[in-house]
């Protein structure tokens, strides 16, 4: 026979809490679930909307029989440089912004600072194209 349940007795007590707690817990989860959710988006909406950079062309050089024959937002000019034999040669100096990367082809040397690019031999043929680095 069923018992009766009374309004305010100790198991209808202990029920309720034990509802009360697991609604709490329930709710509790779903807003994190919610909040975790909306952060991922976010996220995920912001790295889409991100712009990469890209590296970007600073300066062209065209060096070829002893003499400049193009360049474009660079200055150069022709300098004695002192090797580690101690010997003496005529280079194009050139005054470069920092982070940059150099792409050449030809024939000739390029060595590179933070702030100048030097190409020897001074008879060297060769195209450089100065590109700055974003990173």
């Amino acid at each position: 026979m069923p018992t009766q349940v009374l309004m305010c007795g100790p198991g209808t007590r202990l029920w309720c809490t034990r509802i009360g707690i697991l609604i709490l817990i329930f709710t509790t989860l779903m807003g994190m679930i919610v909040t975790f959710w909306n952060y991922y988006f976010t996220l995920m909406d912001d790295m889409d909307t991100m712009v990469q950079d890209s590296p970007k062309l600073d300066s062209i050089l065209e060096i070829c029989q002893q003499k400049i024959q193009y360049k474009w937002n660079i200055e150069c000019e022709e300098k004695w440089m002192t090797r580690e034999d101690a010997s003496k040669i005529m280079a194009w100096q050139c005054i470069t912004a920092p982070n940059t990367y150099i792409d050449y082809k030809g024939t000739g040397n390029i060595t590179h600072n933070s702030t100048s690019l030097y190409v020897t031999p001074h008879d060297a043929c060769l195209k450089a194209m100065i590109w700055i680095l974003p990173w």
